[in-house]
């Protein structure tokens, strides 16, 4: 499935609706099939994202098993299908079980406009940007590791 400006986003029967119950094993599977395929995991951040189970599940899985990049995106100023914009949501990727570290190294975006065009025209031009900078600075992070863990060569 292709989206804004090329990116390419899950298909739709692994998006789930916000649940209030821990993933079972079938959705655990298709949460870490998706996020296998994927090169960086996007959280729409929006009024109760920080309290289901299956973002803080998909977050804790992305960076500790998968070491792929998260990015975050603030989706609160968009209108639903009445016009209603919604109330920001706490962060949920403070209760995915991360360390500090983990945690300086996802970005979360707000888009800057007030009103729901401006804001869904922000994220929708910006998002692979956003994505692009998470998965090279991903990339520099690795290299860097695999650097360090190298074993030095030694002279005789």
């Amino acid at each position: 499935m292709e989206t804004a400006e090329g990116v390419r986003a899950v298909p739709d029967n692994l998006v789930t609706i916000a649940s209030a119950t821990s993933p079972d094993s079938a959705m655990k599977s298709r949460i870490d099939n998706a996020i296998a395929a994927a090169e960086c995991l996007v959280v729409l951040i929006g009024e109760h994202t920080d309290a289901d189970p299956q973002v803080i599940y998909a977050v804790g899985r992305a960076v500790h098993e998968f070491r792929t990049p998260v990015i975050g995106v603030r989706i609160d100023k968009l209108a639903d299908d009445d016009g209603a914009q919604g109330l920001p949501g706490d962060d949920p990727f403070s209760r995915s079980g991360l360390s500090a570290r983990a945690l300086l190294q996802i970005d979360t975006y707000d888009p800057p406009f007030t009103t729901s065009v401006f804001a869904r025209s922000h994220i929708r031009y910006s998002l692979r940007d956003w994505m692009e900078s998470a998965i090279r600075e991903s990339m520099r992070r690795n290299e860097a590791r695999g650097r360090r863990m190298r074993p030095s060569a030694t002279c005789a």
